[in-house]
């Protein structure tokens, strides 16, 4: 399966230069030094490397002219590292039922507030009710795409609020967005985060569902979904 998503028609090819803090890195644009907005918390460490061949999409003027959607891995196709653009392509594909396992559904609201916590989504049908986390898993790892890359509290705290929201009778998913051009599965990165490793085990023997969907870049700017149930390990 190959669906075009959403696409971007203002994109520019740089070279990473490095990462400059969380959330910037600096890239070389035809010989000119661009400041670029990376919306992604994880380490990158084997994405965002001096070097490396950005796809950037410009963003007008200001202190980052252009934001980092993806990493090309191949001729055609990148990493798409930008954690917003993976959530715009979950709720598009969701919008035209291309996902099986969620077809039947609806996104209510995003954001929802479950107690001292945010859910990425609530979802509907009829009258049943669910809540869904969404999780960038752009490390990849011997045809893994893994999630996560460094040690996250807030993501075991979410998978703990997905068990009691089961426990409370509503559906509950944990997606991973498998977004390297290469992953043929989903685990989990446990020399990353064991814990996380663990507590997403038990997530799902307390009913979790758990989903990994790959969505990928193109040179041309277009965000493909690939595969809507990509085989997960735990």
């Amino acid at each position: 399966m190959k669906a075009k998503l959403t696409s971007f028609d203002n994109i520019v090819e740089a070279e990473i230069i490095k990462r400059v803090a969380k959330f910037s890195i600096l890239v070389e644009d035809h010989g000119e030094q661009k400041l670029a907005l990376l919306r992604n918390t994880g380490r990158l460490n084997d994405l965002v490397f001096e070097g490396a061949k950005a796809l950037c999409a410009l963003r007008g003027k200001g202190k980052t002219t252009c934001e980092l959607l993806g990493v090309l891995i191949s001729d055609d196709l990148a990493a798409l590292v930008d954690t917003k653009v993976q959530m715009m392509g979950f709720e598009e594909a969701v919008k035209r039922k291309l996902i099986p396992w969620i077809k039947q559904w609806e996104i209510v609201s995003k954001e929802k507030s479950v107690d001292d916590l945010r859910i990425d989504y609530y979802v509907r049908r009829g009258y049943e009710e669910g809540f869904v986390e969404l999780k960038s898993a752009v490390k990849f790892y011997e045809g893994c795409a893994m999630y996560p890359d460094c040690p996250t509290k807030r993501g075991r705290k979410h998978l703990e609020a997905l068990c009691e929201l089961k426990k409370r009778g509503f559906r509950s998913l944990v997606v991973f967005v498998a977004a390297h051009p290469l992953a043929k599965r989903f685990k989990p990165d446990e020399a990353s985060d064991p814990m996380f490793a663990k507590v997403l085990k038990q997530a799902y023997m307390c009913g979790v569902e758990v989903y990994a969907l790959k969505i990928v870049l193109n040179r041309k700017g277009e965000v493909l979904l690939i595969d809507p149930d990509l085989p997960v390990d735990l």
